[in-house]
């Protein structure tokens, strides 16, 4: 009696295949818990704290203060969540002169086929000192956690082939952060709040959470125009290619995954030469995720409901 959809984008695909023209219904965010203030910087810093104590566990030297912390997230679909794209351009924008001298850790926070935290860097946060793995890279440098399936996992074997260096590392989280993963011990959302940047290139995506949950917590965001969430900023907050909203819309096609992989890449290498504007890109982002919270969707429903009702129970 009355069709929606999640998104500008789906709500195209209905109007092109079934030739309905749908209520568009957007997920929103419940900004409650969120936190602010002096709460704010604190959780922040207890982040980058924790991931810095992993990396440096992990490869076995130390990250300087100002290393940035990029992340993408979501389910295992590697083209699909643009997890493929993702590495390119990280691994394109750590050759850049933008990034000379600078440090990046790149995370993937993508859960897998997990089977245990690694007992060899269990032990060394719990022993940070005089232990003999303190000063050299363990085994699988960028694996947080085991997974059984180590030969045929995409990931893995992708950052086998790129491996380690101090200007850009990677590392996989490839398990459910629900603060009993036995080596981060925090939520998605308590790590989240300590990147710098996330990216978020999916080649399809109905609407985009991850994306969005980003900029509610004060982390600047690259999403695509392939997503409902994308096409949602461009439209709303006039965002584009660049990082002024907080919201940064990459284009991608069938065809320009090159061109994809370097504007990622340029804007990393933005953020890397431009830190005096992280805290206002930082506010630009929280002020983008203020649009987008429920309370502001709420008439999209009042007019689903209303045709409903107009409908008398009979196909429009």
């Amino acid at each position: 009696d009355c069709f929606a959809t999640v998104s500008e984008l789906t709500a195209r695909e209905c109007r092109q295949l079934i030739e309905r023209d749908p209520v568009v219904l957007p997920n929103g965010f419940e900004p409650d818990f969120v936190p602010q203030g002096d709460t704010y910087t604190a959780q922040r810093t207890a982040a980058r704290n924790r991931i810095f104590s992993v990396v440096e566990g992990l490869t076995g030297s130390p990250l300087p203060p100002d290393t940035l912390l990029i992340a993408t997230s979501g389910r295992y679909e590697y083209r699909n969540k643009g997890i493929d794209l993702f590495i390119d351009a990280m691994q394109q924008a750590g050759e850049s002169e933008e990034l000379k001298g600078r440090t990046v850790v790149c995370l993937l926070l993508v859960p897998a086929w997990v089977a245990e935290p690694r007992a060899d860097l269990r032990y060394l946060l719990l022993h940070p000192e005089g232990t003999e793995y303190h000063d050299k890279p363990l085994s699988y440098p960028y694996l947080t956690h085991w997974l059984h399936n180590m030969e045929e996992d995409t990931i893995v074997q992708r950052l086998k082939t790129i491996g380690t260096s101090d200007g850009l590392r990677f590392v996989f989280v490839p398990c459910y952060l629900d603060r009993e993963d036995g080596l981060f011990d925090r939520s998605y959302y308590d790590l989240l709040i300590g990147m710098d940047l996330t990216v978020f290139p999916s080649y399809y995506e109905p609407w985009g959470y991850t994306p969005l949950e980003s900029i509610a917590f004060g982390v600047p965001t690259v999403t695509t125009n392939l997503s409902g969430f994308g096409i949602w900023a461009m439209q709303e907050r006039g965002s584009g290619d660049n990082l002024d909203t907080g919201i940064a819309v990459i284009e991608r096609t069938d065809f320009n995954y090159p061109e994809a992989v370097s504007a990622i890449a340029r804007l990393v290498g933005t953020l890397a030469t431009t830190s005096d504007k992280q805290a206002s890109r930082s506010a630009a982002a929280m002020h983008a995720a203020s649009y987008a919270e429920w309370r502001l969707f709420y008439d999209k429903y009042e007019e689903a409901y209303a045709r409903l009702l107009e409908s008398g129970g009979q196909e429009r």
